[in-house]
């Protein structure tokens, strides 16, 4: 039996436009051509292929692949055989996109509120809750904790929340090997080898500042929560917090004459 285009076109649900198409790069060939009027017919088992190749398209194989399909595909073993293959080709990009959509999640993560309106240079009083959150001790320049912050987002992934913070736990300022704990916010413990680790700040009572400018010049900063804590009778009972409001992107460094550190002390009244 032969059917013309369009008889063709209605029992495999193809347009004539789409089978032209097919003709043309070889995937779907009529199997006669009238010489006279180059009307294209087709055969029953023009039908078969026809199926597969709206299968096919419909998993979005290219017409590379199809044809290469149907050239070589002789059973169902084999089409098998390119779908399995397909299905690899597909978590392959399924992880790359998901770790395209996580480097996103970071850039946003870092820049989330940096249009943020914070009154600055003003020492106030807030209450802290507790927070949960990943952190890497260590041994280094302050200036180089940038590394360990990338550290903490890609090893926390989609349930980094909030701001970095360092802690610093020497007692006065330390030129080289400073001991500080970078953490960054979670939203729930995450499983990690070390050095990362998950634990909880605890909150209470917090004397903060929040500092404009660029890093290494929060001394005047500390200056004026020092100076309120003592002409208020408070003692800090933690190390000192500093959280990184608005600073240099993943991707753009930024003015450091806009960067924001928000300086905490969790403190209660000196007995």
């Amino acid at each position: 039996m032969k059917y013309r285009i369009g008889e063709f076109s209605k029992i495999t649900s193809m347009t004539i436009k789409s089978l032209r198409f097919y003709h043309e790069k070889g995937v779907l060939e009529p199997s006669v051509v009238d010489s006279q009027s180059g009307y294209r017919y087709y055969r029953e088992n023009d039908i078969s292929i026809a199926h597969s190749i709206r299968a096919l398209r419909a998993l979005e194989f290219s017409i590379t692949e199809i044809k290469a399909i149907v050239d070589s595909c002789e059973d169902d073993c084999q089409i098998r055989d390119a779908l399995r293959s397909k299905a690899k080709e597909i978590a392959t990009k399924i992880k790359k996109y998901q770790a395209m959509q996580e480097g996103i999640q970071e850039i946003l993560a870092l820049n989330e509120g940096n249009n943020m309106n914070i009154e600055t240079n003003q020492v106030l009083e807030k209450q802290l809750g507790d927070l949960l959150v990943a952190s890497i001790r260590v041994k280094a320049r302050y200036e180089e904790t940038g590394k360990f912050i990338g550290q903490l987002y890609k090893t926390a992934g989609r349930h980094a929340e909030g701001k970095p913070i360092n802690l610093y736990w020497d007692n006065s300022y330390v030129e080289n090997d400073a001991d500080i704990e970078v953490c960054l916010p979670v939203k729930k413990a995450i499983k990690a080898a070390a050095p990362v680790s998950t634990r909880t700040l605890i909150g209470g009572r917090a004397v903060s500042i929040v500092h404009k400018g660029p890093y290494g010049t929060q001394g005047s900063s500390y200056k004026a929560g020092i100076d309120y804590m003592t002409e208020n009778n408070l003692t800090p009972t933690q190390v000192p917090r500093e959280v990184f409001l608005k600073g240099p992107g993943m991707i753009f460094k930024g003015n450091p004459e806009n960067y924001l550190t928000e300086i905490i002390w969790i403190v209660e009244e000196r007995s």
